[in-house]
């Protein structure tokens, strides 16, 4: 006997689906912490080093405190600037 064609797609479906489950559970168990550090935005940094906005921008362009650039914005790992203050 022949399976419904909607079953079938749906079992497929499910198929995929478990194999997305393991592939990202294999990803995330070679994760490290530093992956996981949250990032912040020049208001939050400058609001942490009670500085202004600006002056957060300003150490980020001349390399003064570690950036990412994501297309235009720029964000900060958290312990690149709780490190800042460890090395001042």
């Amino acid at each position: 006997m022949t399976k419904n064609p909607k079953l079938q797609s749906i079992e497929n479906q499910i198929g995929m689906v478990e194999q997305t489950i393991i592939a990202l559970k294999s990803e995330a168990s070679t994760l490290t912490q530093e992956d996981l550090d949250p990032l912040l935005t020049a208001k939050e940094v400058s609001l942490h080093l009670r500085c202004s906005q600006k002056n957060v921008y300003d150490m980020a362009t001349i390399g003064e405190i570690p950036c990412i650039r994501v297309g235009r914005l720029i964000r900060f790992k958290r312990s690149a600037i709780d490190n800042l203050g460890v090395k001042q």
